[in-house]
């Protein structure tokens, strides 16, 4: 069966929560806590092959990594992975 019109949902991740924590050594005073992690994006490259689009039969809905939270004592959240449709990867 040959699938030459498809309809996908594909959304970003969202970035972590950034943490409001206050310094614990006595005589150091003010916040430490870490920032978020980035969210994952989406990257599209295009192909002519219209046997690539039966990756999409069954699966329709992609979204990408969403960043971590961020923790105390300045440790920021890692970033969500990306996600990249190309002829190469598979989602």
């Amino acid at each position: 069966m040959l699938i030459d019109d498809i309809i996908i949902k594909v959304s970003s991740g969202n970035g972590g929560n950034g943490a409001a924590t206050f310094n614990k050594t006595k005589m150091s005073l003010g916040p430490t806590g870490g920032s978020g992690g980035k969210g994952g994006s989406v990257f599209v490259e295009g192909v002519s092959d219209l046997s690539r689009l039966n990756q999409f039969r069954f699966k329709k809905e992609f979204e990408a990594e969403n960043g971590a939270n961020g923790r105390s004592q300045f440790r920021d959240g890692s970033d969500g992975k990306d996600l990249i449709f190309s002829p190469q990867h598979r989602p």
